[in-house]
């Protein structure tokens, strides 16, 4: 089954391509790919947060940041698209907001 992309994210026209020589559309990344990066930026964020609370005090290198994250980065990516499949469902109307606890 196809997945929904959402349309076009920041769609712009009638741009002169020099090489071209003509005017040109372009469609700009999916909406998909935009809900995805900004939910990876949020998912990353709270991992490192994560992993330098358990570091504790004191001073440490990215590097040390990056071996006491628990997650697989594997895994992130694939969060990230579940979130912007929610996104586009929703904006769509098909889902209502989730509920808040």
């Amino acid at each position: 089954m196809p997945v929904d992309e959402g349309g076009p994210a920041f769609p712009t026209e009638n741009l002169w391509n020099e090489r071209l020589q003509s005017r040109v559309r372009h469609q700009g990344m999916s909406l998909r790919d935009y809900f995805a990066g900004q939910a990876l930026s949020k998912i990353v964020d709270i991992v490192i947060e994560h992993a330098v609370e358990e570091m504790g005090d004191g001073p440490c290198s990215a590097a040390d940041v990056w071996n006491a994250m628990k997650v697989p980065a594997a895994l992130y990516t694939p969060a990230a698209w579940i979130v912007a499949d929610a996104a586009i469902e929703t904006r769509k109307g098909g889902k209502d907001e989730p509920e808040r606890n």
